[in-house]
């Protein structure tokens, strides 16, 4: 998808063809993978794809990467999510869990 705003002619293809055929994949990612789906930065990754796509095809000149931050998004799925502090210091160096 780097390529997303020109495909090489020898490709075959286009923005439309390769969007269809990755909402595809994912489809059926979604119904393999339900632990992955429901890590929270998987619909955080949904909607950049979408941001994307959408400056792929209007031509801004960010789409490229846009679609590096949406896969790096993707990445995160595979990790455990972010978890928030065990504690909280106050000024005075008093904790509490």
């Amino acid at each position: 998808m780097l390529c997303a705003t020109g495909f090489p002619a020898e490709d075959h293809t286009s923005l439309k063809e390769e969007r269809d055929a990755l909402l595809a994949y994912l489809t059926r990612y979604e119904q393999e993978f339900p632990s992955a789906v429901a890590h929270p930065r998987y619909a955080l990754f949904k909607i950049e794809l979408e941001a994307a796509f959408e400056a792929a095809e209007s031509g801004t000149s960010g789409a490229t990467r846009l679609f590096q931050i949406a896969a790096d998004r993707f990445d995160e799925t595979s990790r455990p999510p972010p978890v928030g502090p065990d504690f909280v210091a106050s000024p005075s160096g008093i904790t509490k869990a």
